[in-house]
């Protein structure tokens, strides 16, 4: 929503009351006789507009001007209702404090921010009318208002400005003069009041001051009395007027910060000093060599108003009067004087009696200035009035000859014929029509087809007065003469004979030159320069070549196309000729275009008046039989195009309405009807009569009061009579006794109590105790059943949508489960399962998809058919069965559907109930770009959505939520939200309802189409924002009276949009984007996060504009980007100036950052943050304003996710496989790895993973013990072949061979396998420890270095705890001992070394052979190895290689040899 509902904002206007007057004895102020003044208007609304869907108003202009007696206590309420009553204009609201209407003129006629709002004595109330008690003298003006919410009256919400526009000092006598004029900007007056004026019967005056911005009281005081507007005030010497607007202590919807503006008129005497023989004035002509004239003046000593007449306005200087010499003879000794402007700036000082004014007379007009003479210190004024009258031509027509002008030619954005007024080289000034009185030069464009120019009726060319009398007429043509001075008579009617032929080539200057009759040398003279506008053929050419005849629409493009085939006609064959055939054809087709666009213009709306004619008159009685027609009409009417639907409002039905309200009529009379018949359930109908606006469901506990269980229904709107409601107020509980009519299917089931009540209002009108009625339902036993409610009148005819609610009470064993329905399922948890939410699905689908989970087994779900029931009172049900993971998927049908779910839930056979209100919708796709037209990429599809729901009306009597936005999420580039066009709304209910801004609009979703091909607008939702009481809330009937908090609401889920978009070679997207970059490269782990940065989003241009002052200011401001990633619709950063909900950033700039989080189930892959744009919000005064900028306008970006690392440790985990003595690594690998997770991490993977992992170390373990333990426990598995040995890999006569045979019949190692012993595998750092802790027979450990990498219970754990405590191994410097990596050949020397230490032999020292590496640390050990035949100079020279099995062997049969 983009603003807070007129509703509110109307009835909370201005100010906290009126300020005291003080009781006058004799008053300055004439007697108000005890009246009041009453003005009732409508200055804004005075014409059919797309914002009044093109209806006129119900009247315009003044309604109402009533004087009236005040009576004690009257209210400004009271005396709205007495006149209109007495005057028979009807209103509506004024019972409730709020006046919705008043003589038929509704508000939202014209739009949604029309409506009545008033003043009291020029200010905006600031409550309701019924707040303020009036008193004699005071002026009620009731306004309606139709943009900016009074801004068009003069109210401005988000201004600051206390000054005033306006000072009006009205006498009843027209010499009454304020000094200097009014200025907004000057604070100090004086009006003169001179000794006949002063003894005069008439010596009284209005004061009227107007505020700049009428939400600032304004008050006038003469010493302490108040002035009121309509006030007459006896003037005298002397008397000061202090007018004062906005003072901080006085109430204000607008910022009071800063000091009040206050203005003083002071009353003086006027000069005595000067008379009429001390005055004389001569003129200063503009040629400094041309003498002055003395000016004839009157002096009017009464006044103090000097007068004089100049000489004519003559465009020569040495005629003309620039200034003039004021002489003042006679002034006392002592005096000085000056000539001021009338704002008192001082323009010349008096020296030796004379003044001079040089310049500032030279165009006609009135010249003002002020005479100050100051004697014995004090200054005294008089008034001079110079008057230059100007001789001028009254009316200047010209006309085209042989052909008219032509509308379709345009010339600087106007049709062929319009005057330009011009300057001195006739170049267009940019002011159009003809002023002879400042205006004498022109321009006139005009195609080739104009040959001449003339008068088309001698009086074309006019003089009237004594300018016709003193002045002969002439005429030249470009400097020549072509009709002679003579009387202008014989001039109109030579000139009327003989057109000017024009130069197509050159420009023709007319010129109408007038000279005194006495003086033939002060002449005036108007030119008008006629150029004839001839289109280059290259320019025509390149014009046609570009136009894109598929994106021609009618009418707007008729003009354009007129014009070039009007270019095309006016060229010589010789120019046509060079016109490429190609493209003079494609003149040819766009006429022809235009022409079937025009064919379908005409036949959409000839459509349209058929179908409306086809159902006059549909009445409540024989509606069934034209409903299918006004159906069709509705799709036609919403499928048209803006222009065509404005059109239809000019046109004539056969019931003599315009074409639209013949609809509107029918409409409204067929679709309420079917609504009160129950007939429009299943095809997509917009209720404004939906009363009860939410799915109810109860599940209920025996045991309780039977007040325990309180409901409520609220109405939206009603086309009932008022006699059966209390309120014409939206949205309010009913709270009169005997309204609802409840029909439970089951009634010893439970029973609804009904209890008259009260409640305290302490907002809006209906302030005290009011009527409530409460609602309870009443549990009686164990049991599922269902009930309806109707709103009736005394005959039984409903005036609502019927309901129907399912109510479960529990038995004694479900009721041991507190709230057992939220732990029965999860559909509480659900999104849009609230019950104001609603569930779209399209017309012609069975009903819209709900998916939710049932916690217990054997579970089974029924879904009630809306208000359908078998012969003995039970519902029609349809079944569903849960899959085998408890899930279920049923449809919601339009209307109430009612749900019954049953499982076996901790050991008790349950059953528990909800619902959800289904609403079939039906789209109608327009294209608004090119009407008429399918869809292509670059255009705007405009869907209005049919039988859209109402999800939220009121909450309490001070919720405005206004009417929703519709919002889709789309994926097309650059795009991203898809919202309400906010520049149309279909008002469908005009006639028949006055609540239609909040309940009976059709709304237009705007798509601009990005892409091409299937497009799908999803996750469709409806905004509401506004003021007013949360959710929940709506049973509480009464407000606080205080200003309501601003709220926010998704509600509903509504059906997507699929549209068929084709391909456009010749699109282009913005010229001008906001480059948008992703952190890291745009490379990201699932699971963590990522930061989109757009560097230049102009956060301080943002501040300029919503940041302006106290009054206007930005509160929140949103950067959004929208994704595929499933599971994270968008993502956000968000400035709130309040903090409101702890999320926000400090600094509105920050916003050019989003940094989110990819859920950690994101399967690897590339994905799109593309819609980019910036939500605000903003105050202006204390409403609430929004925007959304930048739509279209960031560049989308890919982000590339990859695996999460838990994902990661799942694939190591997986790839170990099956296991073998060479999976040690990949073991290894995946339990660092998760060990490496955080605890939340480590829940995320699955448990049978996890064990995967577990059970192949146990495996390892095991195979690992069975191929290196000491002994021969496993030899006898092994068939040994002729060599002695059971591996095939290991030949007699290999160099490892004996080695081999060694340690396998001495049990010290075995093969990989059965047969295999693999040689040239590798060794791990545990095994060859865990062979010599074997070969000492596993003794105890005690000590020893603790590795990091060694867990305990690991087959190496103890070997290598062992051989660390005994000197054997050492580990790394990082604290690991890497047992699962492989042992190389200088580890090998080394840890047989030190064993060697160990069991106490000497390892002397010795040279390292020569070839032969080694580490520095190792050296003196590989020496030793290599000296005693452990290692083998033919296996390898470099002692840093891995050491295969075969050397493994090979070293331990000869360390053990030796």
């Amino acid at each position: 929503m983009k603003k807070r509902s007129l509703s509110l904002l109307l009835v909370l206007v201005m100010l906290l009351g009126v300020l005291p007057t003080t009781v006058l004895g004799a008053s300055i102020v004439a007697d108000r006789r005890g009246y009041a003044n009453l003005i009732v208007e409508n200055t804004t609304f005075t014409d059919a507009s797309a914002a009044s869907n093109n209806q006129p108003p119900a009247w315009k202009g003044t309604k109402i001007t009533a004087g009236f007696q005040v009576t004690e206590g009257m209210t400004m309420m009271d005396a709205i209702v007495k006149i209109l009553k007495e005057r028979n204009v009807s209103q509506t609201g004024a019972e409730n404090g709020y006046i919705s209407e008043i003589g038929g003129l509704k508000e939202f006629d014209n739009g949604q921010d029309s409506g009545w709002m008033g003043t009291l004595n020029g200010w905006f109330t600031n409550k309701g009318f019924e707040n303020y008690v009036i008193k004699p003298g005071d002026e009620i003006r009731i306004m309606y208002t139709s943009t900016g919410r009074g801004a068009d009256l003069g109210g401005d919400w988000g201004s600051s400005d206390k000054r005033l526009k306006a000072l009006d000092i009205v006498g009843s006598s027209s010499y009454l003069t304020m000094f200097p004029a009014f200025s907004p900007d000057v604070h100090e007056y004086v009006i003169p009041l001179d000794e006949a004026w002063e003894d005069s019967a008439v010596r009284n005056v209005k004061v009227q001051p107007t505020a700049m911005n009428k939400q600032y009281q304004v008050h006038a005081y003469v010493g302490d009395e108040e002035v009121l507007p309509r006030d007459t005030l006896y003037i005298a010497n002397g008397m000061d007027i202090q007018i004062t607007c906005g003072d901080p202590s006085w109430e204000t919807a607008c910022d009071n910060t800063l000091p009040a503006q206050t203005y003083t008129v002071h009353i003086v005497r006027p000069g005595t000093t000067l008379n009429a023989e001390s005055v004389s004035v001569k003129t200063i002509k503009g040629d400094p060599n041309v003498e002055g004239a003395p000016v004839s003046l009157k002096f009017d000593a009464q006044r103090s108003k000097i007068t004089g007449n100049l000489a004519p306005y003559a465009q020569t200087p040495d005629f003309n009067d620039e200034g003039f010499t004021m002489t003042l003879n006679g002034l006392p000794e002592g005096a000085t004087a000056r000539i001021a402007d009338v704002y008192g700036n001082t323009i010349s000082e008096f020296v030796d009696g004379t003044a001079s004014v040089t310049s500032g007379l030279s165009a006609a007009g009135d010249y003002t200035y002020l005479v100050g003479v100051t004697k014995d210190g004090v200054e005294e004024y008089y008034t001079l009035v110079l008057t230059k009258p100007v001789y001028r031509l009254t009316k200047l027509k010209l006309s085209s000859f042989p052909n008219d002008y032509n509308a379709a030619n345009v010339f600087h954005g106007q049709p062929e014929g319009t005057l330009f007024q011009a300057d001195e080289n006739g170049e267009p000034t940019g002011e159009i029509g003809f002023d002879g009185k400042t205006c004498w030069s022109y321009a006139l464009y005009v195609s080739p087809a104009v040959k001449q120019i003339g008068l088309a009726s001698k009086t074309d060319v006019n003089m009237s007065g004594a300018f016709a009398d003193e002045f002969t007429l002439g005429v030249n043509v470009n400097g020549e003469e072509y009709v002679a001075q003579q009387e202008k008579a014989d001039t109109q009617a030579e000139f009327l004979s003989k057109p000017v032929t024009l130069n197509p080539d050159e420009t023709t200057v007319i010129e109408f030159i007038a000279k005194q009759k006495t003086d033939p040398r002060f002449v005036l003279s108007t030119k008008v320069y006629v150029r004839v506008v001839k289109t280059p053929v290259a320019e025509l050419v390149a014009a046609l070549d570009a136009l894109d005849l598929d994106s021609l629409i009618y009418p707007d493009d008729t003009a354009q196309i007129q014009a070039y085939q009007s270019t095309y006609d006016n060229y010589t064959d010789e120019e046509r000729a060079q016109i490429p055939a190609a493209t003079a054809k494609k003149l040819t087709d766009a006429a022809a275009r235009m022409k079937l666009l025009q064919e379908r213009f005409d036949g959409g709306i000839q459509a349209m008046t058929d179908l409306v004619n086809a159902c006059v008159p549909v009445t409540a009685d024989n509606y069934r039989d034209y409903l299918d027609t006004v159906r069709k009409a509705t799709d036609k009417f919403l499928s048209l195009s803006d222009a065509q639907r404005a059109q239809l409002s000019k046109i004539k039905c056969a019931s003599k309405k315009t074409v639209t309200m013949g609809f509107w009529t029918a409409y409204n009379t067929a679709v309420l009807q079917s609504i009160a018949d129950g007939i429009s359930t299943g095809y997509p109908t917009d209720y404004p009569d939906d009363f009860i606006i939410q799915s109810g469901y109860y599940n209920l506990d025996l045991g309780h009061e039977d007040t325990y269980y309180q409901t409520g229904f609220r109405e939206i709107w009603t086309n009932r009579p008022k006699t059966y409601y209390n309120y014409t107020e939206k949205g309010l509980p009913f709270t009169s006794p005997g309204l609802l009519e409840f029909d439970i299917k089951d009634e010893s089931i439970f029973e609804i109590k009904e209890v008259e009540s009260v409640y305290q209002d302490l907002g809006l009108g209906g302030k005290g105790e009011h009527a409530n009625m409460l609602y309870y339902l009443v549990p009686k036993k164990a049991g599922t059943t269902t009930f309806t409610v109707k709103l009736c009148d005394d005959k039984g005819v409903m005036y609502c949508q019927t309901p129907e609610i399912v109510v479960h009470v529990n038995s004694p064993e479900e009721s041991k489960t507190e709230k057992l329905y939220q732990k029965l399922t999860d559909f509480t948890e659900r999104e849009y399962t609230r019950r104001y939410d609603n569930w779209c699905y399209e017309y012609g689908q069975e009903g819209a998809e709900f998916t939710f989970h049932i916690n217990g087994e054997n579970g089974k779900v029924w879904v009630y058919d809306y208000l359908k029931y078998n012969e003995d009172g039970t519902a029609v049900k349809t079944a569903y069965t849960p899959d085998a993971n408890g899930d279920v998927t049923i449809l919601l049908k339009d209307g109430y559907n009612c749900i019954e779910v049953n499982a076996d839930y901790e050991g008790e056979n349950v059953t528990q109930v909800y619902a959800l209100q289904g609403k079939v919708v039906k789209f109608i796709t327009e294209n608004v770009s090119r009407p008429g037209e399918a869809l292509r990429k670059g255009d705007e599809a405009g869907v209005w959505t049919l039988g859209r729901p109402i999800c939220l009306h009121k909450i309490s009597r001070i919720y405005n939520n206004g009417n929703g936005a519709t919002m889709y999420i789309t994926d097309m580039p650059r795009q991203g939200l898809v919202r309400t066009d906010e520049s149309i709304k279909i008002n469908y209910n005009p006639s028949k309802f006055t609540g239609q801004g909040e309940a009976g609009w059709f709304y237009r979703s705007l798509v601009s189409l990005t892409d091409s091909g299937k497009i799908t607008l999803h996750d469709g939702y409806i905004m509401h924002a506004g003021y007013g009481s949360g959710l929940g809330s709506e049973l509480t009937q009464g407000n606080t009276g205080g200003m309501a908090d601003s709220t926010t609401f998704e509600f509903g889920h509504l059906a997507d949009i699929t549209l068929d978009v084709a391909d456009n070679p010749n699109y282009v997207g913005p010229a001008e984007t906001l480059a948008s970059v992703a952190s890291n490269g745009g490379v990201v782990k699932a699971g963590e996060s990522i930061t989109i940065t757009v560097p230049e989003l102009p956060t301080g241009e943002m501040l300029k504009t919503y940041e302006v002052d106290e009054t206007q200011e930005l509160k929140y401001a949103i950067s959004r980007f929208y994704t595929n990633i499933p599971g994270l619709r968008s993502v956000e950063t968000a400035y709130r100036k309040l903090n409101q909900d702890g999320t926000s950033v400090q600094s509105v700039h920050e916003i050019k950052s989003i940094t989110f989080t990819v859920p950690a189930d994101t399967k690897p892959g590339t994905y799109s943050i593309h819609g980019g744009n910036v939500a605000i919000c903003y105050t202006k005064g204390f409403m609430d304003a929004y925007d959304f900028l930048y739509r279209g306008q960031i560049d989308d970006l890919t982000i590339t996710v990859l695996a999460a690392d838990e994902a990661v440790v799942a694939d190591l985990i997986n790839a170990i496989g099956d296991v073998t003595t060479g999976s040690g690594e990949a073991i290894k690998a995946a339990r660092n790895a998760y060990e490496a997770l955080s605890e939340e991490q480590k829940k995320l993977i699955p448990p049978e993973i996890v064990k995967k992992l577990t059970d192949a170390e146990a495996e390892y373990d095991e195979l690992i013990k069975s191929v290196s333990q000491v002994g021969t426990p496993a030899q006898g598995a092994q068939n040994e072949n002729a060599s002695g040995l059971p591996f095939a890999d290991v030949v007699p006569g290999s160099w490892y061979f004996d080695g081999v045979k060694f340690v396998y019949a001495n049990g010290l190692m075995n093969g990989t396998s059965a047969d295999k012993f693999s040689p040239e595998a590798t060794l791990t750092r545990g095994m060859v420890v865990t062979i010599l802790y074997r070969m000492e027979n596993e003794p105890a450990v005690n000590g020893g270095k603790v590795f990091s990498d060694v867990a305990a219970g690991r087959y190496y754990s103890n070997a290598v705890a062992w051989a660390s405590a005994n000197g054997i191994v050492e580990g790394f410097t990082d604290g690991t001992f890497k047992p699962e990596k492989a042992v190389t050949r200088e580890q090998l020397a080394a840890i047989l070394s030190r064993y060697a230490k160990f069991q106490g032999k000497t390892v002397p020292e010795t040279e390292l052979p020569a070839g032969i590496s080694a580490s520095n640390w190792a050296k003196a050990d590989v020496a030793w190895a290599y000296a005693n035949g452990i290692l083998n100079a033919a296996q390898g020279s470099d002692a840093a290689q891995n050491a295969n099995r075969a050397e493994v062997a090979m070293a331990i049969y000869a360390y053990l040899s030796k």
